[in-house]
Formats: structure tokens, C-alpha cells, sequence
């Protein structure tokens, strides 16, 4: 009750006047020489973001986690640390990072722009363009591994079956090169400015050595499932990198990475994927682990057809 009430914006801080110092207010003195946050936004997993005012006019985005916790933001910093050398300027710039009273807290450079009001095919396109020009590790893919290792660590009754297809996905991905992913790229994190797209934001999904295409593939399927008000699931088994709609946007991205996108293979990164937004969804909320509705349909019901797609 009480986070749903912090959700819907029904919070009320009570304090003294002689109240003692936030943890947040901490961090924005750290960060940027703020004394006081006037206000700020619950963001996933318990953290808090907050709009600051830096010295120089701009404006920064402040965010607030347990440190350790799965909301810390010192992954996120770490994306944005490897994106520095961006030249687009569609990816937030790290200002500072650090612990403080037990939080850990990143500053980011404030984008222009909001978020969009559905994806169009211009917006797609350029967000094809920016995922191919991603950084590109040495080496095959590797975040299926981690993902379906977090998978397996929850769903302990499926591990065995998880393993076989951990292994039947090395077999498929190994021939591919790993690109780096978002990992949580759909419009909700996306800036835009007069349709153009103006920025790629909370990259806490990211992950340095992914199978390509997965971002794509969480674009529109989590744009169709929104659109629906399905779960993400039930779109993952409608096999959305066999639709037009992706054979178009993809197309100039597996051009640049001069991949040949056969059948086998999108079956591998649509796994690949669905293992990606399942560990995401529930390191930002374990309690999906209880939400039977949610595990039907996300996991059960998706496990059975991953196994005979590899065999």
C-alpha cells in the first residue's frame, strides 16, 4: 500500500523544524552544491529522481538508491561513463557519481526534449541508425548468459530446462558479433524535439555484450504489447521478428553490421530478447515473482516454445 501510494504521488514528508538532513539532499550537495531537493519523482526499484539547477544554468538529472540495492544508479553511470565519446549527443553525459550516507547517486546532463507520443517510422529509423552505431565488443555474445542465469536463481524449478537453453543459444550466437544494448529501449525512454529524436535515456537494462537486434525487437514489441495491453509475453509468442514492421526498421541495421538475418538466428535473438526483459522486469521488481498473471504469461508460457524452437 504504501508504494502504491508513492506511485500515484501520495506522499507527505512530516518532519520538525529542526529537521535532520535527507539522504537526498546529501547526494544533491554532493553532487551539484544543492542544500535542498524541492521535490522529486519515485523512480523504479525504491530510487528518487530529482531535477537540479546546476551552477552553470543547465539543468541535471539527480539520481538516488540504496547503494547495492537493484536500483542502484552506479550501473547506469557506467553505460553513460562508456558512452561518452558519443557524437550524436542523444546519450546524457555522466556529471559526477558517488556514495553518500549509504546512497549511491549519479548526475546526468538534462536532455531536450519529451517523450514521445507513439513511435513513428522517421523515429524507428533513426533509432535503428543509433543502435547500430552502438560500441561493439570483442567476441561473441553474452548477456543471454546472465540473464537466464537470473532467470534460473528465481524460477529455481526451471533451471535444468534453462541451462539447455542457455547452451542451444551459444550454439546459434556464437557466430554473431555482441554489440552493446539499452536493454530497455521502448518509447517511454526516448526524448524527442519536433519528431526528431533528441535522446536515449535510463540505461539501467544496459549490458556491454548482447545479441544484436534485441533492442529493436524490445522497441516494437513493447510498443505492440503497450498498444494491446498485453503482456509482453503473449507479443513474444506472435514471433514479432517474423512481422514486416521489424524486417523494415531492422533492415538498414543488419546492413550495417553486415549480418544476414536467416531464420535460426532471429529465433535466437527473439530469445534472446525475451531472457533480457524478463531478468530486467524482475530485477526492478522482484515482486512479479508472486504476480501469478504475470509469470503465466512471461514465463511459463513462453519456456515450453523457446525449448522446441532449439531443438
Amino acid at each position: 500500500k504504501i508504494r502504491a501510494a508513492f506511485l500515484s504521488g501520495a506522499l507527505v514528508e512530516l518532519a520538525s523544524v529542526q529537521r535532520p538532513t535527507r539522504v537526498i539532499d546529501a547526494a544533491s550537495r554532493m553532487a551539484a552544491g544543492s542544500e535542498t531537493v524541492d521535490g522529486f519523482l519515485p523512480g523504479s526499484g525504491g530510487s528518487a529522481l530529482s531535477r537540479l539547477r546546476l551552477t552553470d544554468g543547465t539543468q541535471g538529472i539527480l539520481r538516488v538508491a540504496r547503494a547495492g540495492g537493484t536500483a542502484d544508479p552506479a550501473h547506469a553511470a557506467d553505460a553513460l561513463e562508456r558512452l561518452a565519446a558519443d557524437g550524436a549527443g542523444l546519450v546524457p553525459r555522466l556529471l559526477a557519481r558517488g556514495v553518500t550516507a549509504g546512497a549511491s547517486w549519479s548526475l546526468e546532463s538534462g536532455l531536450r526534449g519529451h517523450r514521445p507520443d507513439h513511435l513513428t517510422p522517421a523515429l524507428t529509423l533513426a533509432l535503428a541508425r543509433f543502435c547500430a552505431a552502438l560500441p561493439r565488443p570483442a567476441g561473441p555474445p553474452m548477456a543471454h548468459h546472465e540473464d537466464l542465469g537470473q532467470i534460473a536463481a528465481t524460477f529455481a524449478q526451471h533451471e535444468p530446462l534453462l541451462r539447455r537453453i542457455s547452451r542451444g543459444l551459444d550454439g546459434r550466437l556464437s557466430r554473431l558479433p555482441a554489440v552493446m544494448r539499452h536493454g530497455d529501449l521502448w518509447s517511454g525512454n526516448l526524448l524527442v524535439e519536433r519528431s526528431t529524436l533528441t535522446g536515449v535515456v535510463d540505461w539501467d537494462g544496459w549490458h556491454p555484450a548482447a545479441a544484436p537486434g534485441t533492442d529493436l525487437l524490445n522497441l516494437l514489441g513493447m510498443e505492440d504489447a503497450l498498444n494491446a495491453r498485453r503482456q509482453v509475453g503473449e507479443r513474444w509468442l506472435q514471433r514479432p521478428w517474423h512481422s514486416p514492421v521489424f524486417e523494415r526498421v531492422s533492415e538498414p541495421y543488419w546492413r550495417a553490421l553486415d549480418i544476414d538475418p536467416e531464420t535460426k538466428m532471429l529465433e535466437a535473438v527473439g530469445i534472446a530478447w525475451w531472457a533480457g526483459q524478463v531478468a530486467h522486469s524482475l530485477g526492478r521488481d522482484p515482486t512479479l515473482l508472486d504476480d501469478r498473471r504475470w509469470t503465466a504469461a512471461n514465463v511459463e508460457a513462453v519456456l515450453g516454445a523457446v525449448d522446441l524452437m532449439l531443438r
